[in-house]
């Protein structure tokens, strides 16, 4: 039996609040939504977004593309989206809480959760610099400012496979988690 098909998971209506914590819930509950309907593909998952965007950011929407998600002759990449939802979410208002969040980044659980908050904080600050003509923050400070809010024991792992992206960083902070916590096997039996 496809448990997948027997989930009854709902997506509200987005109606973009201004308030980058709601774009940030609402993309995840599209996500959670996309998987449990076996949606994969980039533009279908655009599709099933535009469908449930409503008010002024459904209005946003069509201006930004053609009625049907289209944009310069192609259809919108999902990465995309995201970037101009969560832009078109925010104001120049939001800037200094977003600089707050950075402040309080730091892996206090698995490697995977405070990957995917420091993803989510940083698409938020590239959405509010552009906003703002901000200075974006250079790759470096980026991937120096995640290696610090790791935990020690997981800091010293990534640092030994000097990742030179982010996204290095990100994957070997996972990897490194599953070696620093993953308990030894017990031994059975006796000697």
């Amino acid at each position: 039996a496809n448990v997948l098909k027997d989930l009854k998971v709902k997506l509200d209506k987005f109606l973009g609040r201004t308030d980058p914590k709601s774009v940030d819930t609402w993309l995840d509950n599209l996500e959670d939504y996309c998987v449990a309907h076996t949606i994969a593909a980039s533009a279908d998952k655009t599709f099933v977004a535009q469908y449930h965007l409503d008010g002024e950011i459904k209005d946003w929407f069509k201006l930004f593309t053609d009625s049907t998600g289209v944009k310069n002759n192609k259809a919108m990449d999902f990465d995309e989206f995201k970037r101009e939802l969560t832009k078109a979410s925010l104001d120049s208002t939001h800037s200094d809480d977003i600089k707050k969040d950075f402040a309080k980044l730091a892996q206090t659980g698995p490697a995977a959760k405070y990957v995917e908050a420091f993803r989510k904080w940083h698409l938020r600050y590239n959405a509010c610099a552009e906003l703002t003509n901000a200075n974006y923050y250079s790759d470096a400070i980026l991937l120096d400012a995640f290696m610090t809010g790791l935990k020690k024991e997981v800091r010293v792992h990534v640092k030994m496979a000097k990742p030179a992206t982010l996204q290095a960083a990100y994957d070997a902070a996972k990897d490194a988690d599953a070696i620093v916590y993953t308990p030894p096997a017990r031994q059975t039996g006796g000697a």
